[in-house]
């Protein structure tokens, strides 16, 4: 699977549309999203929560706190389309997941979905496959069940409605591999650990899977949707999922450093599955992903920027 290559940017460019709008621009996702888009040749207006050094001429908007009115006046001129990355993510040290993160998260896709119908623009949804039942082993395509299990999934299923019924895509992304992980990512945990020579903790049986999927990929995605323009769901994951107890044996390889212990201590989570089908998004988008983890953990290694 991992040798097969998506359809180059530079021949899908003439498809592109011309102006594109990223909400969460300044994001871990955000920022390679908007970084491919550029390569591109695309117009890109980022909208991001506040100033950004590393992003040109960007819009600083709470999009929690704007109404839909307030976008519009904010935007310098239409865009044909919006990639919508913007949520408060529980994953970051600074959120909860808890009722008023939900609200916000969900008032921000519903103004974005007000205005993307205001502009006539195309509008591609980051959600996510943590909305899938993590005690089903099988492999869980579009149509397998969902769980609003926290209330940031449950705001997250609403916000995928709204995309949906507005003709829209929503990307169930997987867990995003790059610079500027969450600190609450068990895979920011053992990084940080390894590079200080520290123990990794492995709670159970180290059972519990995860599926990480690099934000390059995740922006040759959206580069595909942006080309496509389907609605519905798609999955965007690696494909490959991995149990704790590998990853952390991972992260050590490549680090050079730290050691693996078994904590005397359960994971409520053993046994959690994280096997995601792709199917579609490569039937669909002509998509699949190219990077594998182990490689872009020892670029992030060699580059400093763990």
């Amino acid at each position: 699977m991992m040798n097969r290559r998506p359809r180059s940017t530079t021949r899908m460019s003439e498809f592109l549309p011309k102006r594109v709008m990223v909400t969460g621009a300044a994001g871990l996702v955000g920022r390679t999203v908007t970084a491919s888009l550029v390569r591109t040749g695309i117009d890109v207006l980022p909208v991001v929560h506040s100033g950004s050094r590393s992003l040109e001429h960007p819009i600083s908007l709470d999009l929690a706190q704007v109404d839909t009115a307030g976008l519009i006046a904010a935007v310098p001129y239409p865009p044909q389309a919006i990639v919508h990355l913007a949520a408060v993510v529980p994953t970051r040290p600074e959120n909860h997941d808890d009722h008023e993160s939900a609200v916000k998260t969900l008032t921000m896709t519903k103004t974005i979905a007000e205005a993307a119908a205001h502009w006539n623009s195309y509008l591609v949804y980051m959600s996510g496959c943590s909305l899938y039942d993590p005690g089903d082993p099988g492999w869980k395509d579009e149509s397998a069940p969902v769980t609003g299990r926290t209330p940031y999934l449950q705001a997250k299923l609403k916000c995928e409605k709204i995309v949906i019924d507005g003709n829209g895509v929503s990307l169930r992304v997987s867990g995003p591999v790059g610079s500027g992980m969450g600190s609450k990512v068990v895979l920011s945990r053992f990084l940080q650990h390894a590079r200080y020579g520290r123990q990794l903790e492995l709670w159970g049986r180290g059972t519990r899977e995860q599926d990480f999927i690099v934000t390059s990929d995740i922006a040759t995605a959206v580069i595909a949707a942006l080309v496509k323009k389907p609605s519905g769901l798609l999955n965007i994951a690696s494909g490959r999922p991995i149990t704790m107890r590998k990853l952390a044996m991972m992260v050590i390889d490549i680090m050079g450093s730290g050691s693996l212990v078994e904590a005397q201590r359960n994971d409520p989570l053993d046994g959690e599955t994280a096997r995601y089908c792709i199917d579609k998004a490569a039937r669909v988008l002509g998509w699949h992903p190219t990077h594998e983890l182990a490689t872009e953990l020892r670029r992030l290694r060699d580059g400093g920027l763990l």
